[in-house]
C-alpha cells in the first residue's frame, strides 16, 4: 500500500514537472520567431521567414487564407503590358501588376498595394522586419530578409512551362512572379509545333541562311526602326508599335494611364497639401501611394531607411580604448545604423584633495 501511494505521488509529481516544462511561450503577430529565438507563434499565426528556410529568422504572420479575400469581390487595376520591372501577382493570387519598385509602397489590406519586384522585400516603413498586411510597406533592400523569388513562402504555388533544350518543360513553383512562358503543355506544343511548321516551309537552316537572316534583320532595323509606344487618343490611350522618333522618349503604358488619369478627372481636382518631410542622411522619401482611378495620394511621401548605407566598417581601437555602440539601430530614420566609437577603457583615477 506504502509502495503504491509512493508511485502515485511520483508519477503526479513528474507529470506536473513536465507540463510545466513544456509550457511554451507565446509569441504575438509581426514579432520575431524562429530556431534561434525563444517561443512560439501564437493561435492563427505562422512563423514566416524572408528567404523560405526554416533555421533562418522570420515574423509571426497571420496565414494566408485569413490574409486574402475572395479574387471575385476584387477590383483588380488595368494591366500593364509593359512594366519598369517584372509582372507578379500578389501572394492572395487575384490582380497581375507591375512588380513594385525600390522606394514605392505594398502590402496593405490583402496586398492591394501591390508586391515587390525580385530582390526587394516588403519592409516595414520604420522597423527592422517585414510589413505583413493588413500593414503598409515599402519596397527595398532589407539585411537578413531577402526572398528567393522561386520559393516564397508567401505565394501560391503556379504551374506552368518554358521550352528547355527544345522541349516542353512543366513544372510548380511557389512563387508570385511570372516565370512561364506558357500556362499549360498544350499552349507550349502549339506554340512549338507552329515553329516546326514553319522552319520545315522555310527548308530548314544552315549556317549561311542564319547569317543572312541576320544580315536582313539589322538591314530592315537601320531601315525601319520600330518601338512600343503609347498615345492618348478620345479619352483612351492606344499603344503600338509605331517608328522611333529620335525626338520624343517613347511613351510607356504606365505613363500614359498616369497622364490619362490627369487629363480626364484630375484637372479640376485639389488635393490637400501634406508637408514633405526632410529625411535624415540614412533614409529616403518613399513614392506616395494613389489608388487607380484617384487623384490625390491615399499615403504620402514618408521618410524610410535605407539599410545600404549602413556600410561604415566597425573601427578597430587603438590600446587604451573599448568599442562601445553609441547608437543601437532600430529602422527609425535617423536611427537606421549601428552607430560605434573608441572610448577610453581606463577609469580616472581620483584626485587627491
Amino acid at each position: 500500500m506504502i509502495c503504491l501511494s509512493l508511485w502515485l505521488w511520483w508519477t503526479l509529481l513528474r507529470g506536473c514537472c513536465q507540463t510545466e516544462e513544456t509550457v511554451p511561450i507565446l509569441l504575438g503577430q509581426g514579432q520575431p520567431c524562429g530556431v534561434d529565438i525563444e517561443g512560439v507563434c501564437g493561435a492563427n499565426l505562422t512563423c514566416v521567414t524572408g528567404d523560405g528556410q526554416a533555421s533562418a529568422t522570420g515574423v509571426c504572420t497571420t496565414p494566408l487564407d485569413t490574409d486574402c479575400v475572395p479574387c471575385a469581390s476584387v477590383q483588380c487595376p488595368p494591366t500593364r503590358r509593359v512594366c519598369p520591372g517584372g509582372h507578379v501577382t500578389e501572394p492572395c493570387g487575384c490582380c497581375p501588376h507591375c512588380a513594385r519598385q525600390h522606394g514605392q509602397l505594398c502590402g496593405g489590406p490583402h496586398w492591394s498595394r501591390g508586391y515587390c519586384d525580385r530582390d526587394l522585400t516588403c519592409s516595414q516603413i520604420t522597423g527592422l522586419l517585414p510589413a505583413t498586411p493588413p500593414h503598409t510597406g515599402v519596397c527595398k533592400v532589407l539585411s537578413g530578409h531577402q526572398t528567393d523569388h522561386l520559393a516564397d513562402p508567401l505565394c501560391p504555388l503556379v504551374t506552368g512551362c518554358n521550352v528547355r533544350t527544345g522541349a516542353c518543360d512543366c513544372y510548380t513553383l511557389q512563387t508570385c512572379h511570372w516565370v512561364f512562358s506558357y500556362r499549360t503543355l498544350e499552349d507550349c506544343l502549339k506554340v512549338m509545333k507552329e515553329d516546326e511548321y514553319y522552319w520545315m516551309g522555310k527548308g530548314g537552316k544552315s549556317e549561311d541562311s542564319e547569317e543572312m537572316e541576320e544580315e536582313e534583320e539589322e538591314e530592315e532595323e537601320e531601315e525601319d526602326c520600330t518601338e512600343w509606344n503609347c498615345e492618348v487618343q478620345e479619352g483612351r490611350c492606344a499603344c503600338g508599335e509605331r517608328s522611333c522618333d529620335p525626338q520624343t522618349q517613347p511613351l510607356s503604358e504606365e505613363a500614359c494611364q498616369d497622364l490619362l488619369l490627369v487629363q480626364a478627372n484630375c484637372s479640376n481636382v485639389t488635393c490637400p497639401e501634406v508637408p514633405v518631410p526632410s529625411c535624415p542622411e540614412d533614409s529616403i522619401l518613399t513614392q506616395p501611394f494613389i489608388l487607380p482611378g484617384s487623384c490625390c495620394p491615399l499615403v504620402p511621401a514618408l521618410c524610410t531607411c535605407i539599410f545600404e548605407k549602413c556600410t561604415t566598417p566597425v573601427p578597430t581601437c587603438p590600446p587604451g580604448q573599448q568599442l562601445n555602440n553609441t547608437v543601437k539601430a532600430n529602422g527609425f530614420p535617423g536611427s537606421c545604423c549601428d552607430l560605434y566609437l573608441c572610448e577610453s577603457s581606463e577609469e580616472e583615477e581620483p584626485q587627491d584633495s
